[in-house]
């Protein structure tokens, strides 16, 4: 597999998306979007063709793929291991529940078998040379991305089987195409299901039903669906994002909220919610009211659980947005994460200088100052889809630049080259009276001597000493941040220690600035413990000071006697019910007597929590860190024991409780075996005496 897929990009045109290493399928929608968007612009109908293949993988012509392979000059010797994978099966067909026969199969190649859409792929690369035939000979045109100079030019895109195929809206045109996948049919076997096949209209097309007769399919001038994204339809459009939003409102009906903790409500809206939109992100733009509404799900699954309810949400969402290093539960923050998997496409056309989608894109956007960005968006210039990647530009370039190298690919008013200082924007007014605008940062240096000089010319005088200062400070900072190599121009990404790009330092990058946390948090004093995650997330509670005690309900408006249950004797505060009540200070007392605790003379309840925070490493350790998290759950399980069940237990039932759980998580993570946990808890408490069992 591994040799075949290495070929792949050599061997398959680059109009298909699937299976061939360095592509990637949402470069098809995008290619697809920006081509309707222009034909549209330039008012000139033209058609779609989304084809529906029957059982692809099933019926495909032995002879027509070793024949492909034999073309492309695949050797006898690797023909003869493809043929032995494919032959050597016997398939046996159940009669009455018994098997009955075995036979070959004659045709097509096995589902789950990594071979298989490499082999496919190779397959379905004759639709791309019969259109490409087609085009020859003029028979097809398809769309351009620029229509007036007839630069960029796309027939097809495929996807595995997935194709959609472009031509004008042409009586002519249609017969031919239609020949060619009748052809397509005979040759590798694949069957064409024109009844599921589409035709769709882009502009004002003539006589459609006429049109789509002849192919015998139906029809549509409605915006439709490519490979799972929205291909034709206006991506501010609040109605392409119902799907996502479905989704959420679906997937969080398939569990019983209520009856999950915290810690499993927090882990599942990582896990599953910010999954669930990744593939809209990555090319669409979110509206604001689709983000708020997502975030408001989101919001109402983390402190309800069920959307239906209405409880107190006990921590503002920035703090919970904030990552756990700094005090936060590091939930997704919905317009940074699409702005971070945007962000990638501005990577990606800087980097990948040889890639089908990266010309294309040019063709249309390429600007004429930088060879490293497009052009500027203008509304009504550029398609909704790219004008919004581009729109990530301003905060993308404070984190990427350019090290230049020999310079003479780098622009030196319009690309940034020294990290976060774009000349063009730092120095307007010397930039707009530059004599060579478009110069390269090569140009803007001469030798003198041994040594090499930046000299800036302008083309018109500038006015005041302030101005003169400005370019003397212009020519210092590029003397300063700029040595002449001999090595090529290349993209870095400075906030990365290995200087490449990643969707995650990006998404990072964003959030630390808008988002500040607190940083006198202890990360690893709660997350990196070995309690389960229902009580990190209470502890985290806790250290914020947000647990629902008494307290904090009478600041929520709430008419209460604020009465400790467990002593009855002062007011219940968080640091009074985890450490100065006498009840728990019998449990601490007990502690405190067989391992090192922090002085719990302040009586703040965070501070002992952060005790251990940063040296979480050794048994021992880690047991003292959990005597500390297991007695803060256990007195607030208490407590809560006496209030909604109105019944008790004495100290020494809550310290069994401890034990015996604290055993069951060193066990869990193998700090300890089972054998061993007893007598360690033991060895540690035996003034406990029978309080272990």
């Amino acid at each position: 597999m591994k040799r075949l897929s290495s070929v792949l990009p050599k061997l398959v045109t680059h109009n298909q998306h699937a299976s061939v290493r360095g592509r990637h399928i949402s470069e098809a929608t995008l290619i697809a979007n920006e081509l309707v968007d222009n034909r549209r612009k330039c008012k000139k109908p033209g058609l779609m063709f989304k084809q529906d293949i029957e059982k692809a993988f099933d019926n495909v012509s032995w002879e027509c793929m070793f024949g492909v392979m034999e073309r492309l000059g695949f050797p006898n010797k690797w023909q003869q291991w493809i043929k032995g994978d494919l032959c050597s099966p016997m398939t046996s067909v159940l009669v009455n529940g018994e098997a009955y026969g075995y036979f070959r199969a004659s045709k097509g190649v096995r589902q789950g078998d990594p071979l298989s859409p490499g082999l496919f792929v190779l397959v379905m690369d004759v639709l791309s040379f019969m259109i490409s035939k087609l085009r020859g000979v003029n028979g097809i045109s398809g769309f351009f991305m620029d229509e007036n100079s007839g630069r960029g030019e796309v027939t097809h895109l495929l996807f595995a089987d997935d194709s959609l195929i472009f031509c004008d809206a042409s009586a002519d045109q249609v017969p031919n195409l239609l020949a060619t996948l009748v052809c397509l049919q005979s040759v590798t076997g694949l069957k064409i299901n024109l009844d599921k096949s589409m035709m769709f209209t882009v502009g004002d097309v003539p006589e459609p039903s006429f049109l789509a007769a002849i192919f015998g399919c139906n029809w549509s001038s409605e915006p439709t669906k490519y490979l799972g994204l929205p291909l034709g339809d206006r991506p501010n459009s609040i109605s392409i994002w119902n799907p996502v939003i479905s989704k959420y409102h679906n997937r969080l009906q398939g569990w019983r909220s209520r009856f999950l903790s915290l810690g499993a409500r927090i882990v599942l809206n990582q896990s599953i919610l910010n999954s669930l939109s990744v593939y809209h992100f990555s090319l669409l733009k979110a509206p604001k009211t689709v983000l708020n509404t997502m975030e408001k799900i989101q919001r109402k699954f983390l402190w309800c659980g069920e959307q239906q309810e209405s409880k107190f949400h006990l921590i503002r969402w920035d703090t919970c947005k904030a990552s756990k290093q700094r005090g936060g539960l590091g939930v997704v923050d919905l317009e940074s994460f699409n702005m971070a998997l945007l962000g990638k496409w501005l990577w990606k056309y800087a980097t990948e200088r040889d890639s089908w989608w990266r010309q294309l894109i040019g063709v249309k956007y390429a600007s004429t100052v930088s060879e490293w960005k497009t052009k500027k968006s203008v509304e009504g210039f550029s398609s909704s889809v790219w004008a919004n990647i581009s729109k990530v530009g301003e905060l993308f370039w404070q984190g990427a630049s350019i090290e230049p190298g020999s310079g003479s690919a780098v622009s030196l008013w319009h690309d940034v080259w020294i990290p976060g200082v774009l000349l063009d924007s730092s120095f307007p007014r010397a930039a707009a009276a530059a004599a060579h605008p478009d110069a390269s940062l090569l140009d803007s240096f001469s030798r003198s001597g041994d040594d090499l000089v930046c000299e800036i010319s302008f083309s018109m005088s500038l006015r005041g000493g302030a101005e003169f200062e400005r370019v003397g400070c212009i020519e210092k900072v590029i003397a300063n941040s700029h040595r002449i190599t001999n090595s090529p121009s290349r993209m870095v990404w400075n906030p990365n220690a290995d200087c490449m790009f990643s969707v995650r330092s990006f998404y990072r990058f964003l959030v630390d600035g808008k988002f500040d946390g607190n940083e006198n948090f202890k990360y690893k004093s709660i997350w990196k413990s070995m309690i389960p995650t229902k009580i990190c997330g209470f502890l985290w509670l806790v250290w914020h000071k947000k647990i629902l005690n008494l307290d904090n309900l009478k600041k929520r408006g709430m008419q209460l006697a604020s009465r400790c249950v467990l002593c009855y004797k002062n007011e219940e505060s968080i640091n009074h019910i985890m450490v100065e009540c006498p009840y728990t200070r019998r449990v601490w007392d007990e502690v405190l007597r067989n391992i090192t605790c922090p002085d719990l003379s302040s009586g703040d309840i965070t501070s002992i929590i952060d005790h251990y925070g940063p040296n979480i490493e050794g048994v021992e350790v880690w047991f003292a860190a959990c005597v500390i998290h297991a007695i803060c759950w256990f007195v607030w399980k208490e407590r809560n024991q006496r209030i909604f069940q109105e019944s008790c237990c004495p100290p020494f039932t809550v310290i069994r409780k401890i034990t015996r759980n604290i055993v069951h998580w060193m066990v869990a993570h193998k700090k300890i075996d089972e054998q061993q946990g007893a007598r360690f808890i033991q060895d540690r408490f035996r003034s406990w005496g029978a309080t272990v069992g």
